[in-house]
C-alpha cells in the first residue's frame, strides 16, 4: 500500500513539475556519488608489518600493529603472536614448565626485541619468568589461537636499571619455544625478524 501511495506520488511529481523531479534526482545522484567516494577514499585500518613460519603441524606469526611509533608514553607497541594449526589433526604442545603473567594463564609465545646491532634488549619470558607445572595445550584443526602482548618500550641494562628505548630502528621475532609437540621432544620454533621504528 505505501510503495503504491509513493509510486503514484512521483507519478504526479512528474507530471506536474518535470523540472523539480529532475533536480530531485539530479540532488539524490550527487548524494548517492559523493557517499559512495567518501566510503572508498577513507582511510583503511592499518595493519603492521607480519612475519610468519610454517613448521608442520603449525604455523608460526608474529605481527605488530603499527609500524612506526611515538616515543614513549605516547606510543605502545602492540604485539600478536599467533600459532596456528594447519594439520586436520588435533595437535597437543606440551611444556613442564611455562611463563604467565596477571589473570591470562598460558602464554604460549614468546618474543625478542634486539636493536639495529643486534643486541637483544627484551625478551618477554626472561622479565615475567615461568611456572613449574606441566601443561597440555591442544589445538583443533585449523584452529588459530592469538595472544596479544604491549611492550611498553622499555628494557634493563646489565644492571636491571629500567630504561626506555631510544628512537632507532628495531627488530622483533616470534619464539614457541620449549614445547613439544604431540608427544615429541620440546623444539624451537621462531618467525622470521621484523623491523620497526621508534621515531
Amino acid at each position: 500500500m505505501e510503495t503504491h501511495v509513493v509510486r503514484e506520488s512521483l507519478k504526479s511529481l512528474f507530471a506536474s513539475h518535470p523540472q523539480r523531479a529532475a533536480l530531485l534526482i539530479a540532488i539524490l545522484v550527487v548524494a548517492l556519488v559523493a557517499g559512495v567516494y567518501a566510503y572508498l577514499s577513507s582511510p583503511q585500518p592499518r595493519a603492521g608489518p607480519k612475519a610468519s613460519v610454517t613448521s608442520p603441524p603449525l604455523e608460526i606469526s608474529i605481527s605488530l600493529d603499527e609500524a612506526e611509533y611515538e616515543p614513549w608514553p605516547i606510543d605502545n607497541v602492540t604485539i600478536t603472536f599467533t600459532v596456528k594449526n594447519i594439520s586436520n589433526q588435533t595437535v597437543i604442545l606440551h611444556r613442564n614448565s611455562f611463563f604467565g603473567y596477571m589473570d591470562i594463564p598460558v602464554y604460549l609465545g614468546d618474543w625478542s626485541i634486539t636493536d639495529s646491532n643486534g643486541t637483544e634488549l627484551y625478551r618477554y619470558s626472561i622479565i615475567h619468568g615461568s611456572i613449574q607445572s606441566v601443561i597440555n595445550f591442544g589445538i583443533k584443526p585449523g584452529e588459530e589461537i592469538n595472544q596479544a602482548y604491549v611492550w611498553y618500550q622499555e628494557y634493563y641494562d646489565s644492571s636491571w636499571r629500567n630504561l626506555h628505548a631510544s628512537p632507532g630502528t628495531y627488530f622483533i621475532k616470534g619464539i614457541l619455544n620449549g614445547y613439544g609437540i604431540n608427544g615429541g621432544p620440546a623444539v624451537t620454533i621462531e618467525t622470521p625478524q621484523i623491523s620497526f621504528v621508534i621515531k
